[in-house]
C-alpha cells in the first residue's frame, strides 16, 4: 500500500499530463480514469491561471488573452505552486516574462509585471510600527549620518529603462488608453501602503538614495550615492515626504 505522500505525488504528477502516474489509483466507475483525472488537471490549470489573471491584470491586457494564458501555462510548468494558497504564485512570473521576451519588441511587460508583482506584495504586507519622528528628534545633530532607516516591508522599489509606470496606468482602466512614448526613456517608482497600495515616481537621485537605505547603508552613505547623481539633492524635502508616505520604517543608531 503507497503511502499518503506517494499517493499525493502521484495524483500531482497526473495532474501536470501523465495520466498513467494515476493508474491503479483512480478507479474507473462508469468513466475512464484518464477522464476523472483531466477534470481534476482542468480545474488545477484554470485556477493558477486566475490566480495570475488577478494578480497581472495590466501584463494580460497589454499581452493578450491568448498570449497570456500560454504565458501562464509555459511558468506553471517551470515554477508549479508549492502551496495550496496561491497568493504566491507568481513570485517568479516578472522574472519569466523577462527571459520569455528578452529582446523583443514587448519586451517592457515584464517590468509592468515586476510593478504589478510590487503592488501585490505591498497589498498583503504585514503592518509595522511606523517611523517615530519624536524619537528621531531626540538624536544629536553631529549623528544623523549615522542612522539607518529600515523600508517597511509594505515597500517596494521599481526601475525600469522604460517609462513603466506611465504604461501601466495608461492601461488599468477600461476603453482605449492613450498613447505612451516608450521613447521617453526610464522611470524610477516606490510602491508603498497608507489606506491603499500607491505607486510614486521618484527621480534617479531619490530611488539611488532609498535603494541605499533598503540595503542597509546610513544616511550619509544614502545621501552620497543621491548627490553623486543629483548635487542639489534635497534631502530636507525628501525625508519627510518619505515618511509622510510610510515608506521609512524605524531608524536606529549603531553602538
Amino acid at each position: 500500500m503507497p503511502s499518503l505522500r506517494e499517493l499525493q505525488v502521484r495524483f500531482a504528477r497526473a495532474l501536470e499530463g501523465g495520466a498513467a502516474a494515476a493508474d491503479g489509483l483512480v478507479l474507473d466507475d462508469g468513466r475512464p480514469a484518464g477522464e476523472r483525472v483531466a477534470i481534476y488537471a482542468n480545474n488545477s490549470r484554470a485556477a493558477f491561471r486566475h490566480a495570475l489573471e488577478l494578480t497581472f491584470p495590466v501584463t494580460r491586457r497589454l499581452g493578450g488573452d491568448a498570449w497570456f494564458a500560454g504565458a501562464v501555462d509555459r511558468y506553471r510548468a517551470a515554477h508549479p505552486s508549492r502551496s495550496g494558497d496561491l497568493q504566491h504564485a507568481g513570485e517568479h512570473f516578472a522574472a519569466f516574462v523577462a527571459a520569455l521576451l528578452a529582446g523583443a519588441e514587448h519586451a517592457v511587460l515584464a517590468d509592468v509585471a515586476a510593478l504589478e508583482w510590487a503592488c501585490e506584495c505591498v497589498a498583503t504586507a504585514a503592518d509595522t510600527p511606523p517611523l517615530d519622528l519624536a524619537a528621531l528628534a531626540t538624536v544629536p545633530a553631529d549623528r544623523h549620518g549615522d542612522l539607518r532607516f529600515a523600508l517597511p516591508p509594505a515597500c517596494r522599489l521599481i526601475a525600469s529603462r522604460w517609462p513603466v509606470v506611465d504604461v501601466w496606468e495608461a492601461n488599468r482602466t477600461a476603453g482605449e488608453p492613450p498613447p505612451v512614448d516608450l521613447a521617453t526613456g526610464p522611470q524610477y517608482a516606490l510602491v508603498g501602503r497608507r489606506d491603499d497600495v500607491e505607486v510614486h515616481r521618484v527621480d534617479t537621485a531619490t530611488f539611488a538614495f532609498v535603494h541605499r537605505l533598503e540595503a542597509g547603508a546610513t544616511l550619509a552613505a544614502a545621501v552620497s550615492a543621491a548627490t553623486a547623481i543629483e548635487p542639489a539633492f534635497p534631502l530636507v524635502e525628501v525625508l519627510p515626504r518619505l515618511a509622510t508616505l510610510g515608506l521609512l520604517g524605524p531608524a536606529r543608531l549603531d553602538p
